[in-house]
């Protein structure tokens, strides 16, 4: 009996470490999707970086020419992927003008580091270097990118390093060999004139460009990749993804609490009826026209947007303003819920403008509209989902509160999000502006995501880099 159990706790000794080990191995699963923000060049180690990217569960597409307008958020050019042509150098100075974030690995000649934007990236290639591979990297400038790394010296495939570097360049990584770059990152920005912008007040656009002599993807194919890449490139796709200014960042034993701001839209009236009453509601109408009026037409809109036109003789003369009273007859059926009305002036049957809206509640305390309930998803930087949680907070019609959402001590390192999901008092889903969402109309819902960061950084800033 004890042999046979010592047999089974090897097994299982032995699959955990090939699953450790094995990260070159393919998943399986396929995340190549026409619609997906990522986007790899098709040059060079494309097919490995792909398969690298469904490893990571991580949408993605391919680009196989220049001919077509890209607008996605982060392309990646895999090693040997980049083109010296003017043509290519064009596209790539195009797509980052618009806020586009190059990504891109190691290349055999160093020179073709120059169709980079800007113009001003020299190396040497890996064909002119021995590569290296275990603690080859260190950490010489702290950024959220590295946020999944345990150790300021990486495993990473490296193969040569960065000779020349644009002004305003940060140096992310050297090698532990002889202190040369081997992950830099830099801004391009256009100022308005270069953009054709007659707004001088307008802010530059930016782009991002991050190179790396590292080639995780050819490791990948050959089954030679680390953790430490698997996690860089995750977390270096998140960060570009996301379109926070700032990621609030925690050490692994932090209690984490991340706040966000949550606006209760239900109408903020104290004009409330019952079923069976008559509505009244004065109405200032300006009319603003050069020809008189002498009736107005209010359109009703129910709780269902169904519509109800109410008309009223009222006369206006141009350029006059007037208080019209607004009346409808309710009835016992009618629907409870939220009606807004809109008057529009009319001389005759000939339409003038429209002036004057009100708004009322029928069958419906105000104090009923206050209740929200939120749903949160919190997903560890691998994607997993590691807890969900449903809060219902009370927030006055028209207001705004800050609602907190607490988890303890996170141990993975990475970027971490934060999904909510608002639903209002009849259990209707809401995006942040407050629209209710129709049945079937997609939801964008990194518009409810909050990012923040769980890094060996935290715990100590100022020891985290790597001392030679």
């Amino acid at each position: 009996m004890f042999q046979k159990t010592v047999f089974l706790i090897l097994v299982l000794l032995l699959v955990v470490f090939l699953d450790s080990v094995m990260v070159g191995c393919d998943s399986g699963e396929n995340y190549e999707k026409d619609d997906a923000e990522v986007v790899i060049l098709d040059n060079g180690h494309a097919e490995a970086t792909g398969k690298m990217l469904s490893k990571l569960k991580i949408a993605h597409s391919f680009l196989g020419d220049y001919s077509t307008e890209l607008r996605n958020p982060v392309l990646i050019i895999p090693t040997n992927g980049l083109d010296p042509s003017q043509e290519f150098k064009d596209y790539l100075r195009e797509y980052v003008k618009w806020n586009g974030t190059i990504i891109v690995f190691s290349q055999e000649d160093g020179n073709a580091y120059s169709a980079l934007p800007k113009g001003e990236v020299v190396g040497s290639g890996w064909q002119d270097n021995k590569g290296s591979k275990e603690s080859s990297v260190g950490i010489q400038t702290y950024h959220h990118i590295l946020s999944g790394q345990d150790s300021v010296t990486p495993d990473m495939n490296i193969n040569g390093y960065f000779t020349g570097l644009p002004k305003n360049t940060e140096v992310l990584l050297n090698t532990t060999e002889n202190d040369m770059p081997v992950m830099i990152m830099y801004r391009y920005e256009w100022n308005n004139i270069e953009i054709n912008r007659k707004d001088e007040e307008e802010p530059l656009l930016w782009g991002t460009v991050i190179a790396t002599t590292a080639r995780p993807d050819w490791a990948y194919g050959e089954g030679e990749s680390t953790e430490d890449e698997l996690h860089l490139l995750r977390d270096m796709i998140t960060w570009a993804l996301d379109d926070q200014e700032e990621m609030p960042e925690f050490g692994q034993s932090d209690s984490i609490e991340i706040s966000s701001d949550v606006a209760n839209y239900a109408p903020a009236t104290n004009r409330a009826f019952s079923p069976g009453e008559t509505v009244q509601i004065p109405t200032v109408i300006r009319n603003l026209d050069d020809q008189d009026c002498d009736k107005i037409r209010f359109t009703l809109f129910d709780p269902d947007q169904e519509t109800d036109v109410i008309e009223i003789p009222v006369s206006i003369a141009a350029g006059e303003t007037a208080t019209v009273d607004f009346f409808y007859q309710t009835t016992p059926t009618s629907k409870p819920g939220y009606y807004v009305f809109v008057g529009s002036l009319y001389n005759g049957d000939t339409w003038i403008n429209d002036r004057g809206t009100g708004e009322f509640l029928l069958d419906v305390d105000a104090s009923d509209l206050s209740s929200l309930t939120i749903k949160f998803k919190l997903r560890n930087p691998s994607g997993k989902l590691v807890r969900k949680e449903t809060k219902t907070v009370t927030i006055p019609p028209g207001e705004t509160q800050t609602v907190t959402f607490n988890y303890p001590e996170p141990f993975d390192l990475g970027i971490w999000s934060l999904e909510f999901e608002i639903f209002n008092q009849e259990g209707e889903l809401q995006d942040p502006t407050g629209h209710v969402m129709a049945l079937g109309e997609e939801y964008r819902l990194y518009d409810n995501i909050l990012e923040f960061v769980v890094s060996k950084h935290a715990e100590d800033p100022e020891e985290w880099f790597y001392k030679r």
